[in-house]
């Protein structure tokens, strides 16, 4: 299948081409018509076709920090839902319920598709479906954030955030994996779908190690200062602690034998 940014190539190089033909038709009756009309156009189809192939879909937390910060008048679109952008958001964004297909559209409508665009979410799938919409809809820079959320709070960006903290302190999740011997933090958030879809395997796992294995949830939006110490890039992660010291990590979504045997390469289970 194609995606939003082949078809956009496929498309303007069919144009080109086409204009290329005329162009040349042109020239043998009119050389000084072709050499300010023709080719002005030429140039400029061409101009959009260099920027149609070389933009990226997505960009990495630095690069889409880097292209944010220098973008003249950048529009900034949360694609998370009303709740989530309430708690935290990016400094600047504009909220975009993807779940609300009216409420979208309106947004949509107040803004200017030749301006850049960058859209994010908590983790790379909704930004990354808003921005393959926007593309669609002809907007000519649109840049989605590779690991969403996850990616910029891990990687030390700051969020806007509204109401205190109800998590763990950095200073509590410090105390609580030294005080174990082994120790498996599971980072996620209830908006993330593949942190719910964890969620079963890992009580299993608390199920048939109450006393060798202890468990530590942390959400993103509780705990956005152990996220960051941690250098979390994406949810779920899980890392596995002993005594304090990192010893094996995972990022996205296991199964519970495949846990099973990446944790008893480490711990006595």
């Amino acid at each position: 299948m194609m995606t939003a940014q082949s078809n956009l190539r496929r498309r303007l190089i069919q144009t080109t081409v086409g204009l290329w033909t005329k162009a040349s038709r042109t020239v043998r009756r009119c050389p000084y018509r072709f050499l300010f009309h023709e080719m002005r156009l030429i140039l400029f189809i061409c101009g959009w076709l260099c920027t149609a192939c070389s933009q990226k879909e997505s960009l990495t937390v630095n690069e889409f920090a880097e292209k944010l910060g220098k973008a003249p008048h950048p529009q900034l679109l949360d694609a998370r839902s009303p709740e989530e952008f309430a708690r935290n958001h990016i400094q600047g964004a504009i909220s975009v319920n993807m779940a609300d297909g009216v409420a979208k559209q309106k947004v949509i409508e107040t803004l200017d598709p030749a301006s850049p665009t960058f859209t994010y979410s908590i983790n790379s799938g909704r930004g990354v479906v808003l921005a393959a919409e926007l593309r669609k809809l002809g907007f000519r820079e649109v840049y989605a954030l590779s690991g969403g959320l996850a990616a910029w709070v891990g990687a030390g960006y700051p969020l806007e955030t509204f109401g205190e903290n109800s998590g763990l302190t950095n200073e509590q999740f410090g105390q609580l994996i030294r005080s174990n011997r082994w120790v498996l933090a599971d980072f996620s958030s209830s908006y993330c779908g593949g942190c719910r879809l964890l969620q079963p395997v890992l009580d299993s796992l608390e199920h048939q190690y109450p006393d060798e294995l202890k468990i530590i949830r942390v959400e993103l939006d509780e705990s956005p200062g152990i996220i960051k110490e941690q250098k979390i890039e994406a949810l779920p992660t899980l890392i596995l602690f002993k005594h304090g010291q990192a010893v094996w990590k995972h990022k996205g979504i296991i199964k519970l034998p495949e846990l099973l045997h990446a944790l008893r390469n480490y711990a006595e289970l």
